[in-house]
């Protein structure tokens, strides 16, 4: 595959997901969730603290409800910044320098809920996905797209609002030379639209 063929496949691609984001509130007539998630700091698969800040803004649509199960796939933006070197040498390793930023577009269609109490609406969380980063992640010698695999709990409030816990991981599968991967416990906070 020569070098204009490589351009015109990453322009489908961003064409693709551009229209998948703005059609795609409109495709499901459905109750909606518009979710915040932030993480001030993340590690990799080996537990090594790296000092990426992230911040997820999601949108999800409830289209299957039944007896406790909710099945909400959804859109999403999250943004990576990479505000210092560490301890453990990642700039050296990964060549990412300080101050680096990353921004991602996501597809999540396997995402579910499970409420686990009848009287306290309490439920269980867990999503799969893809996150496509315009520059390849960490660097060059990573990838443009990144699995998503991500578990949590939240509590609904006042029928509309809802707070819960992620534990979000990234990972190129090893598809990439290096799969530095990023683990992040992240704080949420949505709203359910009807």
């Amino acid at each position: 595959m020569n070098a204009l063929d490589r351009g015109a496949k990453g322009k489908f691609w961003k064409r693709q997901i551009f229209w998948t984001l703005l059609l795609f509130p409109l495709v499901l007539n459905a109750q909606s969730i518009v979710s915040v998630r932030y993480s001030p700091e993340s590690s990799n698969f080996l537990g090594h603290l790296m000092y990426f800040s992230k911040l997820d803004f999601e949108y999800s649509q409830i289209v299957f409800h039944k007896n406790r199960i909710l099945f909400h796939p959804g859109i999403r933006m999250t943004f990576l910044n990479f505000h210092q070197g560490n301890h453990i040498g990642y700039t050296d390793r990964y060549g990412v320098p300080p101050s680096q930023k990353f921004m991602a577009f996501g597809l999540v269609p396997g995402a579910f809920s499970e409420r686990l109490f009848d009287k306290v609406p309490v439920y269980l969380d867990e999503s799969v996905g893809v996150d496509y980063f315009p520059k390849k992640f960490p660097n060059k010698n990573g990838k443009n797209f990144n699995i998503i695999l991500e578990a949590g709990v939240h509590v609904t409030i006042w029928k509309m609002v809802t707070l819960g816990y992620r534990y979000s991981h990234v990972s190129n599968v090893w598809t990439g030379r290096i799969n530095p991967g990023l683990d992040s416990n992240m704080f949420s906070l949505g709203f359910i639209i009807p």
